[in-house]
C-alpha cells in the first residue's frame, strides 16, 4: 500500500519513510525464521539499486528476498527521503536506527555488525547537527557508542542528553544502567536524586488535587 500511494505521490518523503520501516520490520521477520532454520528467499536486487526499482518490487517478490535484500531496499527508500527533504531530522534518524537495527540483525557477522555501527553512528552525528536539541537522538547515539564499546563517548553522550532536557526520565534510567554496569552506584544515587528533585520542583510532576463536585 504505501508502494502504490508512491506511485501516485513520487516525492513525498513521509510516504518513503513509512515504507522503509515496513522493509525493516519484514526484514526482521525473515531474520527470525530464519535463526529458526527456516529456507531464506533467495531474490536479489541489481547491485546498485535505486528508488525505481525498489518501487517495482511485488509482494510477491519482497516474499523471496532474504533479511540484508530487505534491508538494502528499506535503505535505498530512506535515502530517497533523506535527498527529498534533507533538512527533516526523522530521514537522518531513520537511516541511524536503520543501521543499528541492521548491526544487531548480523550478530553471527562481526565485520558486518561493525560496518553498520559505523554508519549508525555517521547518520546520528548528523542528526543531532540538524536537532542539536533532541534529547532522545543523544540517548540513542550514546546506545549506538554503547554497542561498538565506547564508553566514554556514551556517557558524554547521555550527559549532554540530561543536561538538554533534565526532566527526561528515559536519561535517568540510561545513565543508571549505565553508571550500575561499571558499579559506581554512588554516580547513581546522586544522578537519581537530581532527577528527583528537578521532577518535585517542576509543576508539571506534582499530582493535581482531587476535585469532588458537592451536589445539592
Amino acid at each position: 500500500l504505501y508502494r502504490r500511494a508512491l506511485e501516485s505521490r513520487a516525492t513525498e518523503d513521509y510516504y518513503m519513510l513509512f515504507l522503509g520501516r515496513s522493509l525493516l520490520e519484514q526484514s526482521k521477520q525473515v531474520r527470525e525464521q530464519v535463526r529458526q532454520g527456516q529456507a531464506e528467499g533467495q531474490f536479489r536486487m541489481s547491485a546498485n539499486p535505486g528508488i525505481h526499482e525498489v518501487l517495482a518490487l511485488t509482494p510477491e517478490r519482497t516474499s523471496q528476498m532474504g533479511w540484508v535484500e530487505l534491508l538494502r531496499a528499506a535503505e535505498v527508500v530512506l535515502m530517497e527521503a533523506q535527498r527529498v527533504n534533507p533538512l527533516n531530522t526523522d530521514h537522518t534518524a531513520n537511516l541511524a536506527r536503520l543501521y543499528r537495527s541492521w548491526s544487531d540483525l548480523a550478530f553471527d557477522d562481526p565485520a558486518m555488525r561493525q560496518e553498520m555501527l559505523d554508519h549508525s553512528i555517521d547518520e546520528y552525528n548528523k542528526a543531532v547537527t540538524l536537532s542539536p536539541n533532541a534529547a532522545h537522538l543523544w540517548n540513542e547515539k550514546g546506545n549506538t557508542h554503547l554497542a561498538r564499546g565506547e564508553r566514554d563517548l556514551a556517557e558524554q553522550a547521555y550527559l549532554h542528553s540530561n543536561g538538554l532536557d533534565p526532566l527526561f526520565e528515559q536519561t535517568y534510567l540510561l545513565l543508571a544502567d549505565f553508571y550500575n554496569a561499571d558499579q559506581r552506584y554512588d554516580d547513581t544515587v546522586d544522578l537519581l536524586q537530581r532527577g528527583i528533585a528537578a521532577m518535585d520542583a517542576d509543576p508539571r510532576f506534582r499530582p493535581r488535587p482531587l476535585c469532588i463536585a458537592t451536589w445539592v
